[in-house]
Formats: C-alpha cells, structure tokens, sequence
C-alpha cells in the first residue's frame, strides 16, 4: 500500500509518497488502519491511499483500490 499528500484526488507527477506498507492480504471489502507521520504542504489537499498500486492481484473490480479524504 501506498500513501500521497496530492494537491487533487488523484496521483500524478506532483503527489509525495508520505508512506509505503506491505499488506500480506485484505479480504473483498476489508479495512486496513494505517498511521502516518507526516505533515503535509499548505499546496497539499488531499491523502491517497494506493493498495496494489502495481496490479499484482488479479481482482474482478481494480477500480476499488483508491481511497481519496481531504485534508482539514
């Protein structure tokens, strides 16, 4: 899993990775509590969360693998 402070809700070329963490597995529609340390840019307006970011599970729904929050 993958952690980024973005500027929007997505990641691109100007999102910081803040974090990466192994999960050996999540179960269809599991949670997964992460903590992170670190304090984002005023230009920050959003934490991404990234899991399986690089396709290695095969899944019938890929599109489910983000979770976008704004930042207060």
């Amino acid at each position: 899993m993958k952690v980024y402070f973005s500027r929007k809700a997505t990641i691109n070329r100007k999102a910081t990775l803040v974090k990466t963490q192994s999960v050996s597995s999540l179960a269809a529609g599991g949670r997964l509590v992460i903590s992170v340390k670190a304090t984002p840019t005023t230009k920050h307006k959003n934490v991404v969360a990234v899991v399986d970011s690089a396709g290695a599970v095969a899944e019938t729904n890929e599109a489910n693998n983000t979770v976008v929050k704004a930042l207060p």
